[in-house]
């Protein structure tokens, strides 16, 4: 219970539709598919050479700036 209402019972969550958010999680993943295939492909061209000159490097997490892009 959460600020006096249910949010949980019989180990049921209440308050999200959980096969609304599969679906709209299933539509934003096509999007990001068809919208980054572009810059995947370049990513797989430069992924083994990343791979091979830095193996930490290439398990780290690229970090995106908003302001400039890198």
């Amino acid at each position: 219970m959460i600020g006096g209402r249910f949010v949980v019972r019989n180990r049921k969550l209440l308050t999200v539709d959980l096969a609304a958010l599969s679906d709209r999680a299933a539509e934003l993943h096509a999007e990001l598919e068809t919208t980054f295939k572009p810059a995947r492909s370049r990513f797989e061209c430069v992924a083994p050479i990343i791979n091979d000159f830095c193996p930490a490097l290439a398990l780290t997490p690229w970090h995106i700036n908003r302001f400039c892009g890198c």
